[in-house]
């Protein structure tokens, strides 16, 4: 399907991630066909009675058709279950491990009308689970009158999250991490908010766009494409792993002269084979954020056409040509000494101060650390002194921080706030949202070398957690936090750069035949 817009592009993007969504809702309607009902049985006056005394309940605003909300995920190509709680189902639990799975969650917002609770102990477990950073989309859909009350309620329980959104007239919402939520109204519902009156057969094309929009962007788009193309080729990596390989896994396992670490090598291969397959991504037509994508992005976000860099303003067509071919063609229509500019202009003003630029300078030095383990000190490490506020860069060779038997020194570069000069510079996340340009000193009389003793159990340097911080122990017990770790490839660029720099050869030669060099 081909894209108009830049909405329409990334609501491609989510369509093809976005797989499963589950309905929960105390009072479903299921089709007239009777061979959906089952056998059926002959009415009883008790059965008579109580039909009676529920059907203006039954037939009113609350109920949700079963086949009308499914059958529009599937025209979506997605799967949509439906759960009906009981009463007796006061913990959640099977809810909670059922909801866990589902990309896109419908909850109607009172799950027992006999007592009137409402869904919110369930998004407090669903938001509070073991996959709480799993990216979830969750649609209130309620016949209640007031949709900002509810998500109000919401607020109050986590006590954290964005402002509630009331965008465009046609929704309120609120993000709280990796959940954004989201509230329409039933058919039938006495509302001052027209817009938020959703069939349920239009529901799905509402919740696809909030999703879209959440994830929506260049970068972003091209993440979740890499994503989807990844669980799309789960057999192409089994194909490449497959337990054929076992014998030779254990053999490689048992000649190791640490056979723990032979599922770190395993990991390392996975994640190269992921690397291929996420590479064809760029290769797809439209590309995620190719120049189509591009030109889509800018006409959303110039539609004046103008785009301030600098004075006077620069129109969009001058800006296509700088993305399509370079600042450095000698048609741009700006200055390439004015890269500075770029990312302010193209933020239409709201990146002051490069902001952005040192987040993604920075984010592609460092690579990302998840796990909630010590940390390992190794080459790329970089910690800061706790008495000085000091920045080392450790360069000591990856192999010869590992196997360790008794205090060793590692070799550490000093890294200084230094942004004027030409030199080696890192982009440090010096705090979760705080970034600092610092220069990497090459000169060995900056080069620190510090003693640590490693673990007894795991041969390596390790840190310990301490009020939130993962701190290193010197063996005169200096104090030493783990900042990040910079990408295998970047760390080693350095130590490239220092060995080229300790390799050069010192001669004496005529001063006039220097200077013809230099011409």
């Amino acid at each position: 399907m081909t894209s108009d817009t830049f909405s329409q592009h990334s609501e491609e993007i989510a369509k093809r991630f976005l797989l499963t969504a589950l309905v929960i809702d105390d009072e479903l309607t299921i089709p007239s066909d009777s061979s959906a009902h089952g056998n059926l049985q002959n009415p009883t006056r008790d059965t008579l009675s109580r039909k009676q005394g529920t059907s203006s309940e039954k037939t009113s605003l609350r109920t949700l058709d079963v086949d009308r909300i499914t059958q529009s995920f599937a025209r979506q190509g997605m799967i949509c279950g439906t759960i009906s709680p009981q009463d007796e189902q006061s913990d959640y639990e099977n809810l909670v491990r059922t909801a866990a799975r589902a990309d896109i969650l419908v909850l109607d917002w009172q799950l027992n009308t006999q007592t009137n609770q409402t869904v919110l102990p369930l998004i407090e477990k669903i938001l509070n689970n073991h996959l709480k950073n799993q990216l979830r989309l969750i649609a209130i859909y309620t016949g209640e009158t007031d949709p900002e009350n509810i998500l109000n309620q919401i607020k109050a329980v986590f006590n954290e999250g964005d402002q509630i959104d009331f965008s465009g007239n046609d929704h309120y919402g609120i993000d709280l991490g990796a959940h954004r939520i989201v509230v329409y109204q039933k058919l039938g519902t006495v509302s001052t908010h027209k817009n938020l009156i959703v069939d349920e057969q239009k529901l799905v094309d509402h919740l696809i766009k909030h999703f879209a929009n959440k994830v929506g962007g260049l970068i972003s788009g091209l993440a979740l494409t890499a994503l989807s193309a990844v669980r799309e080729n789960v057999y192409r990596i089994l194909k490449c792993f497959g337990s054929d390989l076992d014998p030779a896994f254990l053999a490689h396992r048992a000649c190791l002269p640490q056979p723990q670490d032979s599922e770190q090598h395993i990991i390392e291969q996975i994640t190269s084979e992921l690397y291929g397959i996420i590479n064809d991504v760029i290769t797809d037509q439209p590309s995620p954020a190719g120049m189509e994508a591009i030109k889509r992005w800018c006409d959303e976000r110039f539609e004046d056409d103008q785009v301030i860099f600098q004075n006077p303003e620069i129109y969009k067509k001058g800006v296509l040509k700088i993305l399509e071919y370079g600042i450095e063609n000698q048609n741009a229509p700006m200055k390439a000494k004015n890269y500075n500019l770029l990312s302010d202009g193209f933020s239409k003003g709201q990146s002051s101060n490069n902001e952005v630029d040192l987040r993604l300078a920075s984010l592609m030095c460092f690579r990302q650390v998840f796990t909630k383990s010590p940390k390992q000190l190794s080459t790329g490490t970089v910690i800061k002194c706790i008495d000085n506020e000091e920045f080392f860069l450790c360069i000591t060779p990856k192999c010869d921080t590992v196997r360790l038997e008794n205090p060793t020194p590692f070799l550490f570069l000093n890294l200084r706030s230094e942004k004027k000069g030409k030199a080696l510079k890192l982009v440090v996340p010096v705090t979760e949202n705080e970034f600092e340009i610092m220069k990497i000193s090459m000169h060995p009389k900056d080069w620190r070398i510090i003693e640590f003793k490693p673990k007894s159990d795991s041969k390596y340097v390790a840190s310990e957690l301490s009020d939130q911080r993962y701190l290193f122990s010197s063996r005169t017990n200096g104090k030493y936090q783990w900042i990040g770790e910079l990408k295998p490839e970047v760390a080693q660029s350095i130590a490239h750069s220092i060995g080229q720099r300790i390799s050069r050869v010192p001669i004496n030669k005529s001063e006039w035949l220097r200077r013809e060099e230099k011409k």
